[in-house]
């Protein structure tokens, strides 16, 4: 089962589903069974997709964010917070996601 880690502070936001995407670089994330760990904790669910875009052009729509989102100040926090060797020409992935409602697990 393949682990994909977020920041701690998304636990909630992604256990009650309303962060459902999120946007990677090398990862090498694919569909299928996950583990999504935050820390010392974690939720059991599925990868449901997998799909790439070139940074440079990427749209909130493609990376399910608000309307209106500065994307390239999205993709500039990319860079800045997880990604610091991410060249302009990237291709990111965007990843869809759902967790099992009764999947929280201590490890």
């Amino acid at each position: 089962m393949q682990q994909v880690d977020f920041a701690e502070g998304y636990f909630d936001a992604v256990s009650v589903g309303t962060k459902a995407t999120t946007v990677r670089w090398k990862e090498n994330i694919a569909p299928g069974a996950a583990r999504f760990a935050f820390g010392a904790r974690s939720l059991r669910g599925r990868v449901e997709s997998v799909t790439s875009h070139a940074a440079a052009t990427l749209t909130a729509e493609q990376a399910d964010a608000p309307p209106g989102t500065d994307m390239r100040e999205f993709v500039e926090a990319l860079r800045r917070n997880y990604y610091a060797e991410m060249p302009d020409d990237a291709v990111v992935e965007v990843v869809r996601f759902v967790v099992e409602r009764d999947g929280e697990n201590s490890g």
